[in-house]
């Protein structure tokens, strides 16, 4: 991309426009108030239409936007009646559902509203119930890559794991299992929970042995199946090593649970990162890369050498190569809180919270599929805001059938603009200016979706208005 690119448009929006510059094209929707919702996301693109998710403190509304992004209907759902708790949205190719949980008799529900594509409610199932009253979060739920397979899991005692497989084409279907494990803590070694396209479960658990024991530490991966029948996966590794953050997901093409991560010899400290195959068949493959001097240099910005700092270092994404590597994408984010008391005597509000919130470097460490480091890069940015949950800090992954695009705001601020990097399969990297004028708005570009592989909307909320963005490449 050339350095044209880089002039900032003097073209200004209005309340909806569309610009064609330079081989993107950009299209922006009307405002729609939402001085009720509590929260709103973008659930896909079926066919010509986009649907919105809102929720408020009383119902949920559907609300559909055209090709053009203006808004068509909208369709409210009251929760009062049912005393329903909203959870989760995931859409897949038969349409959208909706997750719920309500507390009923001594246990706790969980509903799901089947959409078809048309937003049409065709059926409402009770797919899970847990005995006790929970709280069920979204990190609860997790669902296969093409949509079809959800996992609803909830930890009971230590060593206990309550888990419903729902098949989303057969909500009527669903099983729950209690699985025992007599070796592990869920509470300090769990890591992460996933399904596969075939509705089997992998749970990945990571223990830390103490600094100076022989055993060290392990890596274990256990496949879960709706017959309560389990197949685990032992790796150790050197004493001393401890994981921090790490990211998994399934290989549908290689069969394989496939994952990587960053772990540290000394405390708060990120040392390298690691890379695990697992296909439950043949001796997993597993390796340690430690981060090079030169590596180090460009993360922290100093020439003396210094070790990156582990607190705030996200394992944002595990992107699969077809030849059965991955590349890691690693995020610093950091955020600062504080009690700030209040001045009045009288005050209702005696301690108000202030947070700020910091979004730095991208990390990308390429791997190939026996372990070995293909090539590692740096993304700068800094981005800062404040009280707003980090909104426009951080990046949107557009994953092209070429190369990969992340999109960040430069600056939390409405004024600031968008900025892209193009990374291609062999590491090469470019700085580009999107050519968009974002004085009106400021999209949420993390919430965002990608509707193809050269497709992305995203939403934005100032003063109590949303506005949808997208944002196409040619």
């Amino acid at each position: 991309m050339t350095d044209f690119m880089h002039y900032i448009l003097c073209i200004c929006f209005a309340f909806m426009g569309s610009i064609e510059i330079y081989g993107q094209e950009v299209v922006m929707s009307q405002p729609v108030s939402v001085s009720l919702e509590v929260d709103y996301k973008l659930i896909g693109q079926y066919g010509d239409n986009t649907y919105l998710y809102r929720q408020t403190d009383h119902s949920v509304l559907i609300q559909c936007f055209n090709r053009k992004l203006e808004s068509e209907w909208t369709r409210e759902i009251d929760l009062r009646k049912q005393k329903l708790l909203p959870v989760k949205v995931i859409g897949g190719s038969y349409g959208f559902s909706v997750f719920y949980y309500q507390y009923k008799k001594g246990y706790t529900n969980v509903l799901i509203h089947k959409f078809n594509t048309l937003a049409e409610l065709k059926e409402t199932v009770v797919v899970a119930k847990f005995k006790g009253c929970h709280q069920i979060s979204s990190d609860d739920i997790v669902s296969s890559s093409n949509r079809t397979k959800c996992l609803i899991s909830k930890k009971g005692a230590r060593r206990e794991l309550a888990m419903a497989f729902v098949d989303l084409n057969k909500l009527d279907k669903s099983i729950q299992v209690i699985y025992t494990f007599s070796d592990l803590n869920l509470n300090k070694d769990y890591r992460q929970l996933l399904v596969n396209n075939e509705g089997v479960g992998f749970l990945v658990c990571a223990h830390h042995g103490r600094l100076k024991r022989i055993d060290g530490s392990y890596l274990k991966c256990i496949a879960l199946k709706a017959d309560h029948s389990v197949e685990p996966f032992k790796i150790r590794t050197a004493p001393g090593m401890r994981f921090q953050k790490m990211k998994f997901t399934f290989d549908e093409a290689n069969q394989a649970l496939t994952g990587a991560g960053v772990y540290s010899l000394k405390a708060n400290t990120a040392d390298g990162v690691f890379y695990c195959r697992v296909n439950f068949l043949d001796k997993p493959v597993f390796s340690q890369i430690p981060f090079e001097e030169s590596f180090v240099r460009k993360v922290t910005g100093r020439l003396k050498k210094q070790s990156i700092n582990a607190y705030g270092l996200e394992a944002r994404d595990v992107i699969l190569r077809k030849d059965g590597g991955i590349l890691l994408v690693l995020e610093q984010n950091i955020s600062y809180g504080s009690l700030v008391e209040s001045s009045e005597y009288n005050s209702t509000h005696p301690n108000t919270k202030k947070e700020d919130f910091l979004s730095e470097n991208v990390l990308l460490v390429s791997m190939h599929p026996t372990g070995l480091l293909h090539w590692n890069k740096v993304l700068h940015k800094k981005q800062s805001s404040f009280n707003d949950n980090g909104r426009f800090t951080s990046f949107f992954l557009l994953k092209g059938n070429r190369n990969l695009k992340f999109i960040y705001n430069d600056g939390a601020q409405p004024f600031s603009e968008i900025l892209e990097y193009t990374v291609s399969a062999h590491g090469n990297v470019e700085r580009n200016l999107l050519p968009a004028e974002n004085r009106i708005i400021q999209p949420e570009l993390k919430r965002g979706i990608q509707t193809s592989a050269n497709e992305l909307i995203a939403v934005s909320s100032r003063n109590q208005k949303l506005r949808l963005l997208k944002i196409r490449y040619d």
